[in-house]
């Protein structure tokens, strides 16, 4: 059984055991979270910034819905990596936050 999320996105394979009438029966599970739930435990470095980045700008429940609408799988990593390279700012996690900002209708 693979360890950690898989990379589609698709969830967490978990070992199920469960006890019934006939017996113990066991099976391989994938645990699902939505994109909200996903967003909330993301720990990567990039995507905590630009989380921490909206929340200080619009709060955490907005951020979060912000992101999950932006990137439904828990992780706009790919999109500021691509950025990186391209240009040659150090600031593009500000820039991407303030895009989504910006498509959203506020004018911070």
């Amino acid at each position: 059984m693979p360890e950690g999320p898989a990379p589609d996105g698709s969830g967490v394979p978990v070992l199920g055991v469960f006890r019934v009438k006939s017996g113990t029966l066991a099976r391989i599970l994938k645990f699902t979270v939505g994109p909200l739930e996903l967003w909330a435990l993301n720990s990567s470095p990039k995507d905590s910034a630009l989380r921490k980045t909206l929340t200080n700008k619009l709060g955490s429940v907005r951020a979060r819905k912000i992101l999950a609408e932006n990137f439904p799988r828990g992780s706009a990593t790919s999109l500021i990596e691509h950025r990186a390279g391209q240009h040659n700012s150090d600031n593009v996690i500000e820039e991407l936050a303030s895009e989504l900002i910006r498509k959203q209708g506020y004018n911070l």
